[in-house]
Formats: C-alpha cells, sequence, structure tokens
C-alpha cells in the first residue's frame, strides 16, 4: 500500500497488524479514561454535596444568631422607650 504525501508516493508507516494493536491500544485508554472521568466526577457531585449542605448549616446558624440578637435589639428598644 502506498500513501500520497506531498505529491509523491511513500509506503504506509506500519502494517495492518501494528494499526490494529494501536486501535486495540487507543480503545483501552479509551475506557480507562472514561473510568476515570466517570469516578472524578462522582467524587466532585460528592463534594458539591457537601459543600452546599456546610453552606446551608453557617447560613442557618447566621440566620439564628441574627433574629436572636434581632430579639434583642428589640427588647433594648421596648426597655429605652419605657
Amino acid at each position: 500500500m502506498t500513501q500520497l504525501v506531498s505529491g509523491t508516493a511513500s509506503p504506509l508507516l506500519g502494517s495492518h497488524e501494528a494499526l490494529e494493536s494501536e486501535i486495540k491500544r487507543l480503545r483501552e485508554r479509551l475506557h480507562t479514561v472514561e473510568t476515570e472521568n466517570a469516578a472524578m466526577s462522582e467524587k466532585l457531585n460528592q463534594q458539591q454535596w457537601e459543600l452546599e449542605n456546610r453552606l446551608a448549616e453557617i447560613e442557618m446558624q447566621i440566620c439564628g444568631s441574627r433574629s436572636t440578637s434581632s430579639l434583642e435589639d428589640n427588647e433594648r428598644n421596648r426597655e429605652s422607650i419605657i
């Protein structure tokens, strides 16, 4: 087999078997990358869930302390009016 390169004929690089071997290697690598990608995606989703829950906890604490302090402020304001 030959391939036209820059207007001249040259032999194809590698044999049929070498090309099949390369295809097999690339398919195995693709499978590995897809597996790693799925694992990383799952880990990222877990971390995002943990982060969102922690953020919600902190927001609840802040809102809870604000409402407590606003109740205390309201009581002080009432006392100062009297």
